[in-house]
């Protein structure tokens, strides 16, 4: 059995077997504390019950139902985007950089209070999703990014664990690279790929072969400690042979890179027991 009140313009309910009920709807700013003094200072959406000593009903506790949401009026955000970006406070950036700037508006949460965000925003062109084919090697041409390549013979599928920018697939066949910038994303085109690990060739380290100092300015040092070099070539990203090198009689080799554009190059190593890849860049 309940009887209803009304109090201040509020609807309280008396239940004459157990005590008087209240239910509180808040939108705060900062903080705020509960009618039972517990403080609140994280944004976000609380329901709680609090339970305290009655002034409606002498005697018994009163039991008040609070629907809190805490807004604070100071944030900042990390932004990636695609091509543009609208800013909360209507600024337009279409420029692709990095942009750290702060943002005042009002607040929709906390009436009358000025919401200040500071952004950090990073704009990114389109991703530049396409991939060279040398050597039994498959290259992305976009540095900087997250890579994951894919089997299109396989319906796209995900190969577990191929996400550097280059694949060395183990069996001939169709392969494309999907390329990720921040929240930008794109897929390349399929490409065919011969596979050369039927014709030895490595990607794996060789604890006997050395190539240093990587990254490189000037002279590149090949060493193998077990056998001499039968050749070494150097390529680039996209897949144009820059030097050749063969017979030497012993198992160092030194190259001057002094004049390479500076980014990735690929050292293709033959040996006796094999051909192996290495990846060097020239700063």
């Amino acid at each position: 059995m309940a009887d209803n009140m009304i109090n201040g313009g509020e609807l309280w309910i008396w239940d004459l077997n157990h005590a008087l009920t209240e239910t509180l709807n808040v939108v705060a700013c900062d903080d705020y504390t509960s009618p039972a003094g517990d403080l609140y200072t994280v944004d976000g959406v609380y329901d709680f019950v609090d339970t305290i000593p009655s002034t409606g009903c002498p005697g018994c506790d009163s039991l008040i139902n609070v629907h809190l949401t805490l807004s604070q009026p100071y944030s900042s955000m990390t932004i990636y985007a695609c091509n543009n970006y609208t800013s909360p406070g209507g600024n337009y950036f279409s420029t692709p950089g990095n942009y750290v700037f702060t943002d005042t508006l009002a607040s929709l949460a906390c009436p009358g209070v000025d919401s200040i965000v500071d952004i950090d925003l990073t704009i990114t062109d389109n991703v530049y999703a396409t991939v060279s084919v040398f050597s039994g090697v498959v290259f992305a041409n976009q540095p900087g990014a997250t890579y994951q390549w894919l089997d299109c013979d396989a319906g796209y599928a995900p190969i577990p664990g191929e996400t550097d920018q280059d694949f060395l697939p183990a069996v001939d066949g169709n392969y494309a690279c999907s390329v990720t910038i921040g929240q930008c994303s794109d897929t390349s085109a399929c490409v065919f790929v011969e596979s050369s690990n039927g014709a030895g060739l490595k990607d794996q380290p060789d604890t006997d072969i050395k190539v240093y100092p990587n990254p490189v300015s000037g002279q590149l040092v090949i060493t193998n400690a077990s056998t001499s070099f039968m050749s070494v070539r150097i390529f680039n990203t996209s897949g144009s042979e820059l030097f050749f090198g063969q017979n030497q009689n012993t198992g160092k080799m030194e190259i001057d890179m002094s004049d390479f554009a500076k980014g990735m190059y690929y050292i293709k190593i033959s040996t006796e027991t094999g051909e192996y890849i290495r990846k060097v860049v020239k700063e």
